[in-house]
């Protein structure tokens, strides 16, 4: 299940079943260990180690397959939470956002009439046609 969980595209079968053949069984072992290779697993495991359980040689393996499928969980959290965040930011309006987009409303006619109470007098006459 960490091998699944872990979200790296994988294309290999890695479906146990109790009744499977010792054919099967080296296969998933096979499959297995590749799937931990092209996962960039630092412990390096064969497949007769899996079918064997030998594991002394498991166990660091299992180790940061648990860790890379928390890591791999905590960064997709992060990464839905940001896109929730986006999603809300630009359907919502929050009640502080609102509050000052009103008050900037009800300011605009005091600040134009402070411009035009002081604005610098033009000095010379501007040419007729705009240039």
């Amino acid at each position: 299940w960490c091998i699944s969980c872990s979200s790296v595209e994988l294309d290999v079968d890695l479906h146990f079943d109790e009744d499977m053949t010792l054919g099967q069984k080296i296969k998933l072992g096979e499959n297995v260990t590749a799937a931990l290779r092209k996962m960039a697993c630092p412990s390096p495991l064969q497949p007769h180690q899996v079918r064997g359980l030998d594991f002394a040689a498991l166990f660091p393996v299992f180790q940061w397959l648990v860790k890379h499928v928390l890591a791999t969980r905590e960064a997709r959290g992060a990464q839905i939470r940001r896109y929730s965040e986006l999603k809300f930011t630009a359907s919502s309006v929050m009640p502080p956002d609102e509050e000052e987009a009103q008050q900037l409303q009800r300011s605009q006619p005091l600040i134009r009439r402070v411009r035009e109470a002081y604005q610098h007098p033009r000095q010379f006459r501007q040419r007729e046609g705009g240039r």
